[in-house]
């Protein structure tokens, strides 16, 4: 029987739970208003706790006893909206794998979202000026999300299908007048290889009074997972390889790589 009240019964201290078993049919359970003649004609549906000392409010999708997945409130983090995940049959937004977390004041973060960024430590002699390409040997991490940026080889592995962005700085010192042709690359080192290069700046008529030179560039670009990346730069016609890069000096980072999943 179709009524035109709110049912509103209690049942104290129980769950409710419809079930359907034929094959072939969708469950649906739904909160449905028919009228389409005022904007406060709403339809809704509210997970509620008794309050600060109660547990989560949340909604929960899963796969019988293999996956689960919740969305909703973390009434033990500051009443944080959370995204979680198990490989369980249940899980709530205080005890599941966090995936998203927006705070009330909208800040949002992803803790498993592939990010990096690492820094040169220490002054490498000798990288480049007579067209030697030098990688960017940044060892040092500060960040990385996934563990995906390896800092004794320098090379970031793609963990997922998707589009990066990257970035990189880096500082040179003993720049001469003859040196020129400055290239910064981004390399795709596996097959089939690909390369990205921006400037080319003639570094001699540039440096500053100090015989330096700095420059940075950014890249987005599509990458299918297991695909390696590194950095490079190059200076082309001094007279030898003797431009020296430069490591973090005090606070301040020289020579930097960083990237991050963007979509």
């Amino acid at each position: 029987m179709v009524s035109q009240n709110s049912w509103n019964n209690i049942v104290p201290n129980n769950d409710v739970q419809f079930q359907r078993t034929g094959a072939g049919v969708t469950q649906v359970t739904m909160s449905n208003h028919t009228d389409n003649t005022s904007a406060t004609s709403n339809a809704k549906h509210r997970s509620q706790v008794g309050g600060a000392a109660g547990g989560d409010a949340f909604v929960e999708a899963a796969v019988a006893a293999t996956r689960a997945w919740a969305w909703g409130l973390d009434n033990t983090d500051s009443d944080s909206l959370k995204e979680v995940t198990a490989a369980a049959g249940s899980t709530d937004p205080s005890s599941g794998t966090l995936l998203r977390k927006m705070t009330t004041a909208g800040q949002q973060t992803m803790p498993l979202q592939p990010c990096f960024h690492a820094y040169l430590s220490a002054n490498v002699p000798n990288a480049t000026g007579a067209a030697a390409s030098w990688i960017l040997a940044c060892d040092t991490e500060t960040v990385d999300q996934g563990s995906n940026y390896d800092n004794t080889t320098f090379t970031f592995t793609v963990p997922v299908n998707g589009n990066y962005l990257f970035a990189a700085n880096v500082t040179f010192q003993n720049i001469t007048v003859l040196m020129n042709r400055f290239a910064l690359s981004l390399s795709k080192t596996n097959a089939p290889t690909r390369s990205w290069q921006t400037n080319n700046i003639n570094v001699g008529a540039v440096q500053n009074a100090a015989n330096a030179f700095a420059s940075s560039s950014t890249w987005l670009v599509p990458l299918l997972a297991g695909d390696t990346i590194q950095f490079a730069a190059s200076i082309q016609d001094g007279a030898g390889n003797t431009a020296t890069a430069v490591g973090i000096s005090g606070t301040t980072e020289f020579t930097t790589v960083q990237g991050y999943l963007v979509c």
